[in-house]
């Protein structure tokens, strides 16, 4: 993403998106994403970071280690396709699997959790990481994987994992390393982060953006990728004015500095529909293409 030119536009257009959205709909939309915080965590099975309480802890802990020694992790890919041409693929969003005792897949939303209490989420993204760069090596295509709060906040870890890349430009450009909205580090630490991508040569995206208002006048200075915008301000937009407000909003001002948007969660044609329609550039979720193992 090219940055020169953009901090002028971003100090003119944020402020605006800012003023238009709290003037028009003050905190509708966050009070509307409380309220259906539950709901909206049950339908992101691969981010849901509350265990089952029915598991056990200890199986989990025994699945999980050898797991994770044996590097058994399955691969599945989700496509996030053109809103305004569904056949064409942007890239695909990593996800991780684990089969259980009868050889069937294992969302994320099962495990994650445990992982994240175990403090293993360190060795996941290492291994998640291998098995992407593996991918990369022999398929054509863009892949996005997500990094885990610690990984990110451990820089000579990431330095050290993405040491393969650096004289592989080719593939380092076909890999978007993912941060969630939630767990952004601060802005000094973020810089650094930025940098260290950016000199091996892979994006950044930030998922299931929405409510970190805060962050509106920095993103024009990061380089992103895209943006990612949180499914719960998706959902039904097709009848809810309110968050197609919002949507149009976020996408003029993100277009004034070439920052593409991507729409999480997109489950009927009536809500990709309207999203063309505000010429939102992509779009992913289970009406554009489920996960497949790889």
């Amino acid at each position: 993403m090219n940055q020169s030119g953009c901090s002028t536009n971003s100090q003119v257009v944020w402020p605006k998106l800012v003023d238009h959205y709290i003037l028009v709909q003050g905190d509708a939309l966050l009070t509307l994403a409380e309220s259906q915080g539950d709901s909206a965590t049950k339908q992101l099975p691969d981010t849901n970071d509350k265990a089952p309480p029915a598991e056990d802890r200890q199986e989990w802990f025994e699945r999980l280690e050898l797991m994770l020694k044996t590097e058994q992790l399955q691969l599945f890919l989700q496509p996030v396709v053109s809103c305004q041409h569904p056949g064409h693929i942007l890239h695909h969003k990593v996800l991780a699997r684990v089969e259980d005792l009868q050889g069937n897949s294992i969302v994320a939303g099962k495990f994650l959790p445990w992982i994240h209490r175990f403090g293993w989420s360190r060795q996941l993204d290492e291994i998640m990481f291998n098995k992407v760069f593996h991918w990369l090596q022999r398929h054509d295509g863009t892949l996005a994987l997500s990094l885990s709060a610690e990984t990110v906040l451990n820089l000579s870890l990431l330095n050290e994992m993405l040491s393969p890349l650096k004289s592989l430009p080719n593939i380092a450009r076909r890999l978007i390393l993912e941060l969630d909205e939630h767990r952004l580090p601060d802005s000094e630490h973020f810089k650094k982060l930025n940098d260290l991508i950016g000199f091996y040569g892979c994006g950044i995206g930030i998922q299931h953006f929405g409510g970190r208002f805060d962050l509106i006048g920095n993103i024009a200075q990061w380089g992103l990728s895209y943006l990612k915008v949180d499914g719960r301000y998706i959902r039904e937009i097709d009848k809810e004015s309110d968050k197609q407000v919002f949507i149009q909003a976020l996408y003029r001002a993100t277009n004034s500095i070439a920052l593409p948007l991507i729409a999480e969660r997109v489950e009927t044609a009536e809500e990709l529909a309207t999203l063309s329609a505000i010429s939102i550039q992509g779009a992913m979720g289970l009406l554009v293409g489920e996960p497949s193992k790889s």
